[in-house]
């Protein structure tokens, strides 16, 4: 990826993260070029660069990050784990 590519890329994963369903965005080119920060025709040039780290093929209507996706699934299981884990303040627990 040129460098273009590479800060449009960052952009996307950075909203990717936040997004409803982490680590997708919605196939949609302009909110795509809308969330890179550039123009339709401008993202028309590199979507396909920018694609290719994304899959494409198995929710046609999402641009999926794969390696986000379980990312954020094992953040979620280490802090339910963390959750579950706590100590809960009790008498016992405060020594009286």
């Amino acid at each position: 990826m040129t460098l273009e590519q590479q800060g449009m890329y960052m952009r996307l994963l950075c909203y990717a993260w936040l997004n409803d369903e982490p680590g997708t965005l919605d196939n949609n080119p302009v909110l795509l070029a809308a969330l890179a920060g550039v123009s339709p025709e401008v993202w028309a040039r590199h979507s396909d660069a920018i694609g290719s780290a994304w899959d494409r093929d198995s929710r046609p209507t999402r641009w999926v990050q794969i390696r986000m996706v379980e990312e954020r699934k094992k953040q979620l299981e280490y802090l339910e784990s963390q959750r579950s884990n706590e100590c809960p303040r009790s008498s016992k627990a405060l020594g009286t």
